[in-house]
């Protein structure tokens, strides 16, 4: 069962950010989809960092652009501790996320703790 359980959360790690990143990136202005990362640190930092790439993701995307806008949502300003605190936020919903279909996991095939 902890094989089932590893694999899971290991796709995750993956899938998560990736999506998140990439509905984030249908968002983006010009000027920081021109910033974002290529397809290669893209994948590299989705491989190596996981759900941690969300910092990166958030800090490349935002820096130097004052304004964060969303469709509907109007215009949020941020600093750098904002742009931060954003990654982070989305790092910390992911990991909860992974925890929480891991305990589902758990509980439907019966494992112990």
């Amino acid at each position: 069962m902890k094989t089932l359980r590893t694999a899971v959360s290991m796709i995750l790690s993956f899938l998560l950010p990736y999506l998140m990143q990439r509905w984030d990136r249908r968002g983006l202005g010009p000027e920081q989809r021109a910033a974002a990362w290529n397809g290669a640190s893209w994948g590299s930092a989705l491989y190596g960092f996981g759900p941690l790439s969300m910092i990166g993701w958030a800090w490349v995307t935002r820096q130097g652009v004052r304004r964060w806008r969303r469709p509907g949502w109007g215009a949020i300003e941020l600093q750098s501790r904002g742009v931060l605190a954003a990654g982070l936020a989305a790092m910390l919903g992911i990991g909860l996320i992974m925890q929480g279909v891991d305990e589902l996991i758990r509980v439907l095939v019966g494992a112990p703790d």
